[in-house]
Parts: structure tokens; C-alpha cells; sequence
């Protein structure tokens, strides 16, 4: 009896537990573009870029620039060896079109260099 009064008590407090905002899948957006630059030369076009763009928090880590905005995390990822760039992003669910639109103002961005 113990146990079903356990077992039933877990399940009321994890249902509980589960609300819409945690039950919402993220947003997730990426785009890539074909570049002619080295390794270094990517990740300093991608810092400048976030730069520009008046981004703050931004983290460069291995092939990789990060920043946050809001609610929002952003990314470039450097492939020099196959000359192709990716920018990509996550965040809220209801937030999806905003992040389309920041990751393609971001390729956008870089490609202005």
C-alpha cells in the first residue's frame, strides 16, 4: 500500500511538474554559406560581425563564436577545410520567425566584410 501511495504521489507531483512553457519545443535556425576564407580569418569575421551587430557576451570557443541574446543563443561555426561557414541559433518556441530572421542577418552581416 505504501508503495502505490509513493508511486501515485510521484506521478501527481512530475504531472504537476509539467508546464506549458516546459511542454514548448525550442526554436532552432541555422544557415550556411560557401566562404574563401582561412580558419583565422572566418572566426575574426565572425567576432566582428557579432561586434557590429552590437552583441554582447560573445565567446569564442574551438571553430566556434557564441553569443546570447536574450532569450536567445547564437553561433557561428568555422569550416575552412570544406570553405563553408554555419550560422545557427536556438530559443523559445513562439520565437521561431525572430530567429530566422536574426540567423540570416547574421550570414548576411558576415558576408558584408
Amino acid at each position: 500500500m505504501r508503495i502505490r501511495l509513493y508511486a501515485a504521489a510521484m506521478i501527481a507531483a512530475l504531472a504537476a511538474a509539467a508546464t506549458p512553457a516546459q511542454a514548448q519545443s525550442p526554436s532552432v535556425s541555422s544557415v550556411w554559406d560557401h566562404m574563401q576564407l582561412t580558419q583565422e580569418q572566418c572566426l575574426s569575421n565572425a567576432l566582428a560581425t557579432f561586434e557590429r551587430k552590437k552583441f554582447t557576451r560573445i565567446e569564442k570557443i574551438s571553430n566556434s563564436v557564441f553569443v546570447d541574446f536574450g532569450a536567445f543563443q547564437l553561433a557561428f561555426r568555422c569550416v575552412s577545410e570544406k570553405q563553408l561557414y554555419y550560422v545557427y541559433g536556438g530559443g523559445p518556441g513562439d520565437e521561431n520567425r525572430k530567429l530566422d530572421s536574426l540567423v540570416v542577418d547574421l550570414r548576411d552581416e558576415f558576408n558584408r566584410r
